[in-house]
């Protein structure tokens, strides 16, 4: 048991901060001791002084130190050491502002000729109480960011790829009123599920090279088809054929792959790549324009992009008051 040899330091520590007018403050498990008995072995010694000792009268407490010999720690500027014995100080202020333990209305109690003050149990219940749950909101704080690290190791050493049915995608968000940012979007796909290639298939249109060129830069790879005119002037550009046969040519070069639509003709090509292990994923539009077949075939493996509208919804910038953006 150390506690004899550790208050008989703190003690004589003590006298010495009385000469300086300092009336210390018994803290930590050494002061804890004192009321309750050893609850964990006391390796330091924990004192609390005025914060103006910390500050503006660094220099005298590290004089007063020295002076029984003390050397303090550069690290730690309020911890000082003397062969194995180290003294930790702690300020009233913050003890106070921490934990609500307010010393300046406390009695002395004086042990020789060294006099200090004591905290209360219920002073050591709101104190540690404090600690635990500071305690607990840094591991729920260090398990996310954790979790945030493993989500991105894992997805830098899968390789996946997304292919997307740029048509079905576009109307069926357009028929609820709400326009994709795709830029946004290519983002949230490799932040969410490692998507190293994203292929857009779509049907080619000369007037939209314009947005071909945005898609490209900000990181899609575009397979067109070219587009065929009804006789009542309706633009179809399916790439139903297009994307099954992209998704084999490239079977051995992606790990899994998020199937991006709604279309049930892609039935056959899921349920091929979920027999397989290597579907990742299936985001449709929306509920609405999910056809039954793909969401019975994708079972737990599906999504609904209409859910990601405040996340990736298109808003236009608007001007200033000055007119600039």
């Amino acid at each position: 048991m150390n506690f004899d040899k550790k208050f008989k330091t703190f003690l004589e520590i003590a006298e010495v901060l009385n000469k300086h007018g300092i009336v210390p403050t018994l803290y930590g498990s050494l002061g804890l001791y004192r009321l309750i008995g050893q609850l964990d072995e006391i390796d330091d010694i924990d004192i609390v002084i005025p914060e103006t000792y910390a500050k503006e009268k660094l220099h005298e407490l590290i004089n007063i130190m020295e002076g029984i010999g003390y050397r303090q720690d550069k690290t730690f500027p309020h911890e000082f050491f003397k062969d194995k014995e180290q003294i930790g100080f702690e300020l009233e202020e913050e003890l106070k502002e921490f934990a609500g333990v307010d010393l300046s209305n406390y009695k002395t109690t004086k042990v020789n000729n060294s006099e200090f003050r004591e905290l209360s149990l219920g002073d050591y219940l709101k104190f540690y109480s404090k600690v635990l749950k500071e305690r607990e909101v840094k591991i729920r704080r260090t398990k996310i960011k954790i979790e945030a690290l493993e989500k991105l190791l894992k997805h830098k050493k899968e390789n996946n790829f997304a292919f997307i049915d740029g048509q079905n995608l576009y109307l069926a968000l357009d028929e609820l009123g709400w326009k994709l940012d795709y830029k946004r979007f290519r983002v949230y796909l490799n932040d969410k599920y490692g998507v190293k290639r994203a292929y857009m298939f779509m049907g080619f249109l000369p007037a939209n090279q314009e947005l071909y060129n945005f898609l490209q830069t900000v990181g899609f790879i575009l397979v067109f088809k070219p587009v065929l005119e009804s006789e009542d002037h309706d633009i179809k550009g399916n790439c139903d054929a297009e994307l099954v046969l992209q998704a084999m040519i490239e079977y051995q070069n992606y790990s899994k792959i998020l199937v991006v639509t709604g279309d049930g003709d892609f039935y056959c090509l899921v349920k091929y790549l979920d027999s397989n292990g290597k579907l990742l994923k299936v985001l449709a539009p929306s509920p609405k324009s999910c056809s039954s077949l793909l969401r019975k075939i994708a079972g737990k493996k599906i999504s609904f992009a209409s859910d990601l509208k405040t996340k990736l919804e298109y808003k236009r910038k608007e001007p200033h008051k000055d007119g600039t953006l």
